[in-house]
């Protein structure tokens, strides 16, 4: 790829991850903290399998119980955190 490519990639890839974020505010204000989590997680395990669909990639045994671990370990650092009191801004 020439420079033009990667700054218009750079560039789209940040845009998008800044609407990502205006759209994950405005919904934390629609939505309880707890829901917000647990949509978050939900996303992450759609991204995981989209991924494996689009790239082709065959999931093995290790590499799903590793996402269990990193998505469940997520969900309840969320959960803890939004109920001990570690979520207020």
């Amino acid at each position: 790829p020439n420079k033009i490519d990667v700054l218009v990639s750079s560039f789209a890839s940040g845009f998008a991850f800044y609407l990502y974020n205006e759209v994950s505010f405005m919904a934390l204000n629609k939505v309880s903290p707890v829901t917000h989590s647990v949509a978050n997680t939900l996303k992450r395990i759609v991204i995981i399998i989209a991924s494996c669909i689009v790239l082709g990639d065959k999931m093995t045994f290790e590499g799903a119980i590793g996402s269990v671990v990193a998505v469940g370990g997520t969900l309840l650092y969320s959960l803890a955190k939004t109920k001990y009191g570690g979520a207020h801004h």
